[in-house]
């Protein structure tokens, strides 16, 4: 009798481990892999980019198209969304530049931009782009009918000799 207790609490806690354990990272951000190991990010090409209010995303260093996954600083084990960076492109101005920024910035918004590279990234995982029209993008995947819309967002920082324009494409999945 003993022994069958012991054998039965022995496969419980094996059961409790193998469902407790977090996966493998499989970098789909459109998925509903959410339990990942973090340890595994980080060891991996992913950088650690601050969001805002204690929110933090470990998002791949490098390429075009960043896969992301979001913690929170108070559980750094726990991932709570997930989604992409898609950068469009990237200008620095230096600031002998005799124009204003402010125009200079306008006019870079508005600027026409090239899409293969996020039509190749997406089409991995069923998604294709079936609309653009000036900013704004809508991805389409017809085997489980999802439709995400996306507009191009804009960021500008300054050093002391130049200002940086980013314009990218952001999605994001919570858990």
């Amino acid at each position: 009798m003993k022994k069958t207790v012991s054998i039965r609490f022995v496969y419980l806690l094996l059961l409790v481990l193998v469902v407790s354990c977090n996966s493998i990272p499989n970098n789909n951000p459109f998925d509903e892999q959410f339990p990942v190991s973090t340890i595994e990010l980080t060891e991996n090409v992913f950088d650690t980019v601050f969001a805002e209010c204690g929110y933090i995303n470990l998002q791949e260093s490098s390429g075009k198209f960043r896969v992301f996954y979001q913690v929170h600083i108070d559980d750094l084990e726990t991932v709570l969304g997930k989604g992409f960076t898609y950068i469009v492109d990237t200008f620095v101005i230096e600031k002998s530049n005799k124009l204003q920024y402010n125009s200079l910035f306008d006019s870079l918004c508005n600027l026409p931009y090239e899409t293969e590279v996020l039509e190749n990234e997406i089409r991995k995982y069923n998604y294709i782009i079936s609309e653009q029209e000036g900013p704004i993008i809508t991805l389409l995947n017809e085997e489980i009918s999802d439709t995400i819309f996306m507009g191009i967002e804009v960021e500008q920082s300054f050093t002391e000799n130049e200002m940086i324009v980013v314009r990218r494409f952001n999605y994001f999945k919570l858990k």
